[in-house]
């Protein structure tokens, strides 16, 4: 598999994962406990409709976190449909190399 170009993944949206929201699903993905266990925020990239089967996207995360807010807490079954619906994946930064330091 090859890496995910520059040009593709500088061009996707960043967003910030903040500790308190992980661990409410935390238990679902073992990258995602991970990153709940350090107790700090990550930059997280949203990678739009990339070929996993083609790029190496490091450690997937099939449901996924995407622009979720203290809201999204209420219903994180609906949450992950939604998101599961749109086809999006996450990967922390670090996994895919560049904006990796933690914020």
């Amino acid at each position: 598999m090859k890496r995910i170009p520059e040009s593709i993944w500088s061009k996707c949206l960043t967003v910030n994962v903040h500790p308190g929201i992980l661990p409410v699903f935390a238990g679902r993905h073992p990258q995602l406990r991970a990153l709940a266990d350090l107790k700090r925020s990550y930059t997280a990239v949203i990678l739009h409709s990339i070929d996993s089967d083609e790029y190496d996207v490091g450690p997937e995360l099939s449901t996924v976190l995407v622009n979720m807010t203290e809201r999204d807490r209420d219903d994180p079954n609906a949450f992950f449909e939604r998101t599961r619906l749109i086809g999006v994946y996450m990967v922390a930064a670090f996994l895919i190399g560049k904006g990796a330091n933690a914020v």
